[in-house]
């Protein structure tokens, strides 16, 4: 850079920062007024109701090329049966690998050819499917949906593999402290016998039991057009929608006989507060997750319980972030969450922080969300320094969960849910020691 350059950008830089006289641009010094808030009226969905029983949601957008369909069928992990944690979300993993007409690729690479985006999954009381497209090309993706619906295949090649990424992925989320916090949070809040006590991407065993013919027969019980809802979103008028949706998902029909009742699951067991943790050795940092007894989906406090929790840790700036982060600076980042349900939800705080202090952080948590607290933590073996040889094998083979310790004050296993509930197990073998 040559000196004349350089002296034109230090003069630059001079004036935007002020250093002349000291004074600054006026318009970085005042924060700008607030305007008036600007009403929002939701657009009002269309409902109606295919020959097949399908309840259909019409939302027209006609400033939008992209249509959107997001289907939801009451077939999620609260309807998994009690030996067989993982059936839902196997069973929709299975619906876009193969069709009777068309393979795993065939039907990848026809989607891929419209550009279209198909996803599939189960939460905890519902499954669904989501399709996202450009309007123009609407027809022949919706038909490659209800193909998948209508017949999936379910090859014995295909449900071994991906019963095998399943498995891989749990055997990760083991070892992974926030991961492992999440999928603890719910068997230890509920029970093991409560359907939402039940993660909902199952348990290594249960996985592992699942045959093909019981994702064939849960796909038939609980994947029905006259139990489901789908929302359609884009440019798209009614007639031409409704006319779309007969020909293209009509395949999709229920089979004969009574629908299986939903399951409605019971409210929280009553209990006082308890700390439960999950030892991970070698883990740098503390998740700490924080459960307080939350609402249903259809409660109307809802609205007002969700306005609270933006209050509480729903965004960057709010209650829990600036008081762990921004004053004590214990975490990179705090924040709460609802987690409503078709029963009772969970009302959730969720942080990760310094293994070494986790104490003294945990105990910054409660006065934020006050009342009754369960939490589920996977800190680090101990605040003690370990020997150098033992961590040096710690680095080298996979940390192993230590046992459940339950109450504030004494380690406990008295109520330890079941390990196949949580797909959690201790892994036989040396430890590192203390």
């Amino acid at each position: 850079m040559s000196p004349r350059a350089g002296l034109g950008l230090s003069l630059a830089m001079c004036a935007l920062t002020g250093c002349a006289g000291g004074r600054g641009l006026s318009a970085l010094d005042e924060q700008p007024a607030l305007g008036e808030p600007r009403g929002f009226s939701p657009p009002a969905p269309l409902e109606r109701r295919l020959s097949t029983g399908l309840t259909v949601w019409l939302l027209q957008r006609p400033d939008l090329p992209l249509s959107t369909a997001l289907l939801l069928v009451p077939a999620g992990a609260a309807a998994d049966p009690a030996d067989r944690p993982g059936l839902a979300a196997l069973c929709a993993d299975m619906l876009d690998e193969s069709t009777q007409a068309r393979g795993a690729l065939e039907l990848s690479s026809a989607l891929e050819r419209l550009g279209a985006e198909l996803a599939l999954g189960a939460g905890r009381d519902y499954a669904w499917a989501q399709l996202g497209v450009l309007s123009r090309h609407l027809d022949p993706a919706l038909a490659l949906l209800g193909e998948a619906l209508a017949s999936p295949r379910f090859a014995p090649e295909d449900v071994e593999r991906v019963r095998g990424i399943r498995l891989s992925d749990l055997s990760q989320a083991m070892e992974d402290a926030p991961r492992l916090a999440t999928r603890l949070l719910g068997p230890l809040a509920y029970g093991a016998a409560h359907p939402y006590g039940r993660p909902d991407d199952g348990s290594p065993a249960g996985l592992r039991a699942i045959t093909r013919d019981e994702l064939v027969a849960f796909h038939r019980a609980r994947w029905r057009p006259d139990q489901a809802v789908l929302v359609l979103a884009g440019d798209l008028d009614e007639a031409t929608s409704l006319a779309l949706l007969e020909s293209r998902l009509g395949a999709w029909r229920a089979p004969p006989g009574q629908a299986l009742a939903p399951a409605a699951p019971a409210p929280l067991p009553a209990s006082s507060a308890r700390v439960w943790v999950v030892d991970l050795p070698g883990a740098s940092q503390t998740r700490i997750a924080l459960g307080v007894p939350g609402l249903r989906r259809a409660d109307p406090a809802l609205p007002l319980l969700a306005l609270a929790d933006s209050a509480l840790g729903g965004t960057f700036t709010s209650r829990l972030n600036q008081n762990l982060r921004e004053d004590k600076g214990y975490t990179y980042g705090a924040f709460s969450s609802l987690d409503p349900g078709a029963g009772q939800g969970l009302w959730l705080v969720h942080t990760s922080v310094d293994g070494e202090a986790t104490g003294g952080r945990c105990g910054s948590c409660w006065p934020s969300s006050g009342g009754s607290r369960r939490a589920a933590s996977a800190p680090r073996s101990s605040a003690r320094p370990r020997p150098p040889s033992a961590r040096r094998r710690s680095r080298r083979s996979p940390p192993r969960p230590r046992p459940w310790a339950s109450s504030p004050t004494r380690p406990s296993t008295a109520s330890a849910p079941a390990p196949s509930a949580c797909g959690w197990r201790r892994r036989p073998g040396p430890r590192p020691r203390s």
